[in-house]
């Protein structure tokens, strides 16, 4: 039986790229297999398409620029009436969903009237026919209740509506800031108390 030497080997061609590396190092590198070559740039392609597609997104260039939301305007006044106008105290409070008419109902134990306030209104004379009024007298310009704010007058105007009752129902309206504010007397009242209630109504939500 013949022995092997255990440090001789006999030389085997594994691959046919090796080469002998030289006792510096020197050498060449054996060469990286095929699969991980194109895998590595499979992936690295990927990821660099990748990087494009989602800049492309996040600067819209696929579906343009997405329009901003407009800034809806809303009242300048506070659409809340008050609790309390001089001797009368608010009962039921109603509003349109949109915010943009408000209704509430006041009494002061023995006479009642109503108050309305719509926005966007810019003519008085047209809120009153629009809220079904009938004008009985020439409007007229009074203080308004921000003269704090703005010298300009607000112009009042009384009329009458078959809308509420039977009778015939005194209303008196202004605007204020672009919005229709109006009292509306269910219980006879005359047309200085509607006026006089209308001017504490203008200086509550103007205030």
């Amino acid at each position: 039986m013949t022995e092997r030497p255990d440090d001789e080997a006999t030389p085997q061609d594994t691959d046919s790229d090796w080469k002998a590396v030289e006792a510096s190092g020197a050498g060449p590198h054996p060469p990286l297999p095929r699969r991980v070559v194109y895998g590595g740039l499979g992936l690295l392609a990927l990821l660099i398409i990748g990087a494009v597609i989602a800049g492309i997104g996040l600067g819209g260039g696929f579906s343009g620029p997405t329009p901003q939301p407009s800034v809806s305007p809303t009242p300048q006044l506070t659409m809340e009436p008050p609790v309390q106008l001089g001797n009368y105290v608010r009962g039921e409070l109603k509003k349109a969903e949109d915010g943009r008419l408000t209704r509430a109902d006041y009494t002061d134990g023995t006479a009642s009237i109503v108050l309305l306030m719509h926005w966007p209104q810019d003519d008085v004379s047209t809120f009153m026919t629009d809220a079904g009024f009938v004008s009985t007298s020439a409007p007229v310009a009074t203080v308004g209740p921000s003269m704090t704010t703005s010298p300009e007058p607000v112009t009042t105007l009384c009329g009458t509506s078959t809308d509420f009752s039977a009778q015939e129902t005194l209303g008196c309206g202004g605007i204020v800031k672009n919005t229709g504010l109006m009292v509306v007397a269910l219980s006879s009242q005359d047309e200085e108390e509607i006026r006089g209630l209308l001017g504490d109504f203008e200086q509550a939500v103007a205030g």
